[in-house]
């Protein structure tokens, strides 16, 4: 059959020639276009274009993509891996605003992903599947007090269901693990998530980036130290449902409604319906 070669290609993506900050460049461009065997165990088949394409980027090491397209472009399949992917806010800032949208959860995020997919239409109905693996990452988000740093873990992505699984960072002495199912996309989609920190410190900052409800409750007891911290959440994509459990390890207290500090408290807290409870302090 005959077909088309790209030897050596050069694209670029995003921006008028000469404003590089808006480019994406992909280079050493290679692809060949050509026709499937229209005959497979002696029956005619539809015509189908196949292609197989790599390149690279000033954004990856390499990528590498498979497809085939039908005739009357109803139906097409494509599957294929990157390597060294190095996003950023800045890539994220470059692809255009329809692509931004599915990337909000991913804010103050950069890291080295290497990662595969497949996806498919067939008729208009599209179904996707990729996965990720993600190295050396860095988060820097509005509603996460300390900057996490050493960011790795795996990303799984299927027709709209967005997971994280064994994500692990650190911040300072303080160590995170991290899991969470989103239900699509967009703020408010549902979520289901569970995290264990532990050496956190009870400082301003957390503060900060606590409810409301676990605010008033940190200012009426007075809280500091060091703790560890379990918490499971919920989000229907209505209303939050958190349980906390905080296990102090070298804690102290001011409450409202005592006259003197408490020192070296160990044991458990657990928030859970808007209520602090002490089972085993």
């Amino acid at each position: 059959c005959p077909s088309i070669d790209i030897r050596s290609g050069l694209v670029r993506l995003g921006g008028e020639t000469g404003q590089g900050e808006k480019e994406t460049i992909l280079h050493d461009l290679q692809a060949r276009v050509a026709l499937a065997p229209r005959v497979l165990d002696g029956r005619i088949m539809p015509l189908t274009a196949i292609v197989n394409a790599s390149v690279a980027s000033n954004y990856f090491s390499k990528a590498i993509v498979k497809a085939s397209l039908s005739e009357d472009k109803s139906s097409w399949k494509a599957e294929g891996k990157i390597t060294k992917f190095a996003y950023s806010q800045r890539f994220a800032s470059q692809l255009p605003k329809r692509f931004q949208q599915y990337l909000v959860h991913a804010a103050g995020f950069s890291g080295e992903l290497d990662g595969d997919f497949v996806a498919g239409s067939d008729k208009g109905k599209l179904t996707y599947a990729a996965k990720a693996s993600i190295a050396d990452g860095r988060l820097m988000h509005p509603q996460v007090p300390y900057p996490l740093e050493s960011l790795s873990g795996m990303v799984f992505c299927t027709n709209g269901l967005l997971q994280l699984r064994n994500v692990k960072a650190a911040s300072g002495q303080t160590s995170v693990a991290f899991e969470c199912d989103m239900n699509g996309f967009a703020m408010g989609s549902p979520i289901t998530a569970s995290i264990t920190v532990r050496d956190l410190s009870l400082d301003q900052r957390l503060y900060q980036a606590l409810p409301a409800t676990l605010q008033d409750a940190w200012q009426k007891l007075g809280v500091s130290g060091i703790v560890d911290a379990e918490a499971s959440i919920v989000f229907d994509g209505n209303r939050w449902t958190p349980r906390v459990k905080v296990r102090a390890k070298n804690a102290g207290l001011e409450p409202e409604f005592f006259p003197y500090p408490v020192r070296n408290i160990s044991g458990d807290f657990v928030y859970e319906n808007d209520s602090i409870v002490a089972p085993a302090l």
